[in-house]
């Protein structure tokens, strides 16, 4: 019995110090959202399960402003500019005059 609860015990150790640890470190540590988003994916999993997402999304949006941690390793931005900075506006390869099969023959 006392082997199981020292086992438990040491599981519960490490399950905390896991989530602390997905918690502070990295990148994203920084990004305020809800906190069990900050080392789950829980609240997501819920929020979409009772499709609750796109409220929720709005409503943390709202608390903690346009740029928001909602998982472990995710963010969520509510501003046009960030989808330009994201995705970038620009072409990455230019367009060929003409089509493919006039090309090739």
């Amino acid at each position: 019995m006392d082997q199981l609860l020292g086992f438990l015990g040491l599981c519960t150790l490490f399950l905390v110090v896991q989530c602390l640890y997905t918690r502070y470190s990295g990148g994203l540590g920084a990004i305020p959202g809800p906190f069990l988003a900050s080392f789950s994916n829980y609240w997501k999993v819920v929020a979409v399960y009772t499709d609750q997402m796109p409220r929720k999304n709005i409503d943390v949006h709202r608390k903690y402003g346009p740029v928001v941690r909602i998982g472990p390793n995710h963010v969520s931005f509510s501003t046009p500019e960030a989808l330009r900075v994201i995705y970038g506006s620009r072409q990455a390869y230019p367009k060929v005059r003409g089509t493919l099969n006039a090309d090739m023959t």
